[in-house]
């Protein structure tokens, strides 16, 4: 298991609160590239892949309504990030799978002959335990 490419722990610090910090490793004849998303649902992500780039957007946003001195409030914010990384000319992008489990987003995929440009389902399990996808959609 050797450690392709990360980011170092000092840097993580600075970078804005919805950034994921990423490392990649390569394993058993394929990339895993781990993006640390602790503050998304797993429907709240997107993963796509294109020639020679895998792209990860999620987006979050919160709507709160409080009563305050008699007065109703409504409290709207929204977050987002996209983070494209670069894959290497060998990889299959046809076979790449995702997962997302513990605030952990993992992407793997194979090395061998490219594949086409398509959006990848992030699978997650819910609190019993059962296998889930979550939406997907190709992103242009």
């Amino acid at each position: 298991m050797a450690l392709v490419w990360g980011d170092s722990s000092r840097a993580r610090s600075r970078r804005p609160a919805l950034t994921p910090a990423v490392s990649v490793r390569r394993e058993d004849g394929a990339l895993t590239y781990s993006l640390e998303i602790a503050d998304l649902k797993p429907e709240e992500l997107e993963v796509s892949v294109s020639p020679g780039v895998l792209t990860v957007r999620g987006e979050h946003r919160l709507e709160r309504t409080f009563d305050r001195e008699g007065s109703k409030w409504r409290r709207i914010s929204s977050s987002s990030f996209s983070r494209s990384l670069a894959l290497p000319d060998n990889t299959q992008w046809s076979s790449a799978e995702a997962f997302f489990e513990a605030g952990v987003l993992r992407i793997t995929v194979p090395e061998g002959a490219p594949g086409q440009p398509q959006s990848i389902p992030v699978s997650y399990a819910d609190e019993a335990g059962e296998l889930l996808t979550g939406r997907h959609r190709r992103i242009t």
